[in-house]
């Protein structure tokens, strides 16, 4: 497709980029609210001049405001950037992923259903009070919206395609969202009730709809189960 196909499609998508930032960049740019502060200073940069060790993110659970992939990827971000930047800079990867979510839903679902209606879902996204008030946080929730809508796409892979890499995709994706937030692995089961209930009622194969199904819920178990690895601080936390 030629620049001059594509450029009414990336003006849309513009646009939805557009109401998406003027709806949250009065958030985005005020100070951190608490959850967001302790979230970096236990397990990103130490507010008392402590070495926070990137890999004891992985192994600190006393409080469930460690969301491991995101608090590793900010603690990556703020080695780049001078922890007195100011509040939207900071949280910039929590936007990242934000903006990312939007092109996916618009762009990526855009190839299973008609333009007009992902065009349609990526501005409600943009312009959801649900959608900005979260997906800005310094917190994992952005990330894991972003792999949610990543997941939708790969199942519509699957289901019209019979994609062999969309199952990969989605298995890797299932396998990281519990990484995220433990309560993220609701997903995989939801995913994988989707999947099973599709091939069974199309196929009339029990083995079929479980050899597109079962992979992802296992790789969600699989990664949900490092939880029972940090003993007592899940009860802590809890």
């Amino acid at each position: 497709m030629s620049f001059k196909n594509k450029f009414p499609q990336f003006s849309f998508f513009l646009f939805i980029c557009l109401i998406y930032l003027i709806r949250i960049f009065a958030w985005a740019s005020a100070d951190l609210n608490h959850d967001e502060a302790l979230t970096l200073g236990m397990y990103c940069h130490s507010l008392d001049g402590e070495y926070l060790s990137f890999f004891n993110i992985f192994r600190n659970y006393t409080l469930a405001n460690n969301h491991f992939l995101s608090s590793a990827c900010y603690w990556l971000w703020l080695k780049v950037l001078f922890f007195h930047s100011n509040s939207f800079l900071v949280r910039f990867p929590s936007l990242f992923f934000a903006f990312f979510t939007l092109w996916v839903i618009y762009a990526k679902w855009g190839k299973h259903i008609e333009k007009f209606y992902s065009f349609v879902m990526a501005l409600v996204f943009a312009s959801g009070f649900i959608y900005n008030s979260f997906s800005y946080q310094v917190r994992g929730y952005s990330m894991s919206m972003f792999l949610s809508a990543c997941i939708v796409y790969y199942i519509l892979e699957i289901l019209k395609r019979r994609a062999e890499k969309g199952q990969f995709m989605l298995c890797f994706l299932l396998f990281l969202q519990p990484l995220i937030m433990p309560s993220a692995a609701i997903i995989a089961v939801a995913s994988t009730m989707i999947i099973f209930i599709y091939f069974y009622y199309t196929e009339k194969n029990v083995f079929t709809a479980l050899k597109w199904s079962l992979p992802g819920l296992l790789c969600a178990i699989l990664s949900a189960s490092y939880y029972l690895t940090l003993g007592e601080q899940l009860t802590i936390a809890a």
